[in-house]
């Protein structure tokens, strides 16, 4: 009866073989193998181009052509469950929308298609490893309670394996919820080796002859580029502009019938729009107007103003009267006035058709940039107006605006429906004024949880602390917390005396004396303190808290101080008071 293999035996095998070697004893080290070995890859799984170096992607961007950012769902696999009934692997596939999300043009075709299992491709389908760049490593998430990332070293020891897209853990976690359930990574979507080898990208395409050109990842052709082996035939449709760069050491013009213009000839178009070798220069009149007027066709024959022309010397092109600039379409370009000191400023003036980032169509007047968002987009500082006058302001309502130097030359005042609501200003004052002309505007700030955090009530003079109703002068909703001192109003009673709402600490320097509390003119829940500040309250000399008739204090129709330095705190419920 054979036995196993052992351990030793299978990490020898595993271990010579990643260094090309046979495995021929387990007492010889790797120096001492004499048979070279490897291991076995064929072409049709090998990456056929280099994938790009990996930025932080969303969902579905290709990098390069040839990777591409998914979304992979996690499927336990039959058969793989440990000991305790618990999933050890799992099988990646492409998500069940991939065709309607996806970029690829290869989508819909081969392996790329809606809900494709990784390792059922043989490796045609592969997860693009870290070893491309640490970007690339897969990020595995559970959805327990919300999507959250399963950590490199969680006490589960898993591995991913990028070649067949198949995920193993060790020791599967308790909680079913928390296996994984789906794998953000790149996977490659470009040739593999097999096919740039062997040039099978795809059939040549267009007719025999034809010149090869990449047509949308695959090959095209088109009968105005040919080559027959000895002549390369072409015609081209397009602006001059658009054929960036031509360069040979010589152009040879080689007649093919007829006769050819000889030395100082120049180019020509025949009728039939070819290229030709003609006497003379083609000219059929001399310039019309003055010296430096532009040309036009005035009816069939050169023409010139002295309204359009162009000074040589200066570089300067003079126009008198209205230039009319018009486009076919929304996404021509009508004008462009361009930098000359940096084209990395962008152009001075641009103006466009095309759509703003609003999704609206509007004439867009962009400058420094090329690329307007909206009616005016300006890439840099914007000045206006002159100092005390200049203002920004909505078409048809004057009363409803910004102004800068309303008071001087270092202020803003932002006015709407001819309301100062706010001003800076820094003339001499170095101040922020909201409502500067007082008139019954309110003013809140709010805050994530609070509609009110911060309340001023503009015709009643009250401010209001988490409340937008407040009912003194300040309101706090909520509890308040003091970092410094707090002073109380101190009022200092030397003979009979009527406390008003604005007392609260009243220190007694003379007894006897009497003190009226009208709860009528205190809120409710308003407080005050009585202290015997001389010490010389007694039963025969005692500070008496007397309330109008009605009124009463614990119940009583008085109460009073009899001890040397002693004090009392009352409140009212607005009808009546009471000690504590």
């Amino acid at each position: 009866m054979s036995t196993a293999l052992t351990d030793t035996s299978k990490l020898n095998l595993s271990f010579k073989k990643v260094l090309g070697k046979a495995q021929t004893s387990n007492t010889k080290e790797v120096s001492n193998e004499g048979i070279g070995s490897n291991i076995s890859i064929g072409a049709s799984t090998i990456f056929g181009y280099e994938p790009p170096t990996p930025a932080s992607s969303s969902y579905y961007t290709i990098l390069g052509g040839v990777a591409e950012m998914v979304k992979l769902v996690a499927t336990p696999m039959a058969g793989t469950k440990d000991s305790n009934g618990r999933y050890q692997a799992f099988a990646l596939s492409l998500p069940t929308d991939y065709q309607v999300s996806s970029s690829n043009p290869n989508k819909g075709t081969g392996f790329y298609v809606n809900g494709q299992v990784l390792n059922e491709t043989t490796g045609t389908l592969q997860i693009i490893p870290p070893s491309f760049g640490a970007n690339y490593t897969a990020l595995v998430y559970h959805t327990s309670s919300s999507p959250t990332q399963i950590p490199a070293l969680d006490a589960r020891d898993w591995v991913l394996d990028y070649f067949n897209g198949i995920f193993f853990q060790q020791d599967p976690p308790s909680d079913s919820d928390e296996n994984p359930a789906y794998v953000n990574a790149f996977i490659y979507i470009g040739d593999y080796a097999e096919t740039r080898l062997t040039g099978s990208g795809g059939a040549p395409g267009g007719s025999t002859t034809e010149v090869q050109f990449n047509n949308a990842s695959s090959f095209g052709g088109s009968s105005n580029l040919t080559f027959n082996g000895t002549t390369l035939t072409g015609s081209y449709t397009g602006s001059l502009a658009q054929l960036t760069t031509l360069s040979a050491s010589f152009v040879n013009f080689a007649p093919i019938s007829g006769t050819m213009a000889g030395l100082g000839s120049y180019l020509a178009l025949d009728s039939s729009n070819n290229v030709i070798l003609a006497t003379g220069d083609g000219s059929t009149t001399s310039p019309a107007g003055a010296n430096t007027q532009l040309q036009f066709n005035n009816a069939g024959s050169f023409g010139a103003s002295a309204n359009l022309t162009y000074n040589s010397s200066t570089d300067l092109v003079a126009l008198s009267g209205t230039m009319a600039i018009s486009a076919s379409n929304n996404t021509v370009v009508p004008f462009r006035i361009d930098n000359a000191q940096s084209a990395a400023k962008g152009p001075i003036l641009f103006t466009t058709g095309s759509r703003g980032s609003d999704g609206a169509a509007v004439q867009s007047v962009g400058i420094g940039t090329d690329d307007p968002q909206y009616a005016l987009d300006v890439r840099g500082h914007i000045s206006i107006g002159s100092m005390g006058g200049a203002y920004i302001m909505v078409h048809n309502d004057p009363d409803t605006h910004i102004r800068f130097g309303s008071a001087g030359s270092d202020s803003i005042r932002f006015t709407a429906g001819n309301i100062n609501f706010l001003e800076v200003d820094e003339n001499g004052r170095d101040w922020i004024v909201f409502n500067s002309a007082s008139a019954d505007v309110d003013f809140q700030v709010r805050t994530q949880a609070n509609t009110a955090s911060l309340y001023v009530e503009g015709s009643t003079d009250r401010v209001g602390i988490g409340t937008s109703a407040p009912t003194h002068t300040l309101t706090t909703a909520g509890n308040t917390h003091l970092s410094g001192g707090l002073v109380h109003k101190h009022t200092t009673v030397a003979a009979n005396y009527t406390a008003s709402a604005s007392d609260y600490v009243l220190g007694v320097t003379t007894t006897p004396v009497s003190i009226e509390l009208n709860a009528s003119s205190f809120a409710g829940g308003q407080v005050l303190l009585v202290k015997d500040e001389s010490g010389t309250a007694a039963v025969a000399s005692t500070i008496t808290l007397a309330p109008p008739g009605g009124q009463t204090i614990d119940g009583a129709a008085t109460a009073t101080l009899e001890s040397p330095y002693g004090a009392v705190f009352v409140y009212t419920n607005g009808s009546n008071w009471f000690i504590y």
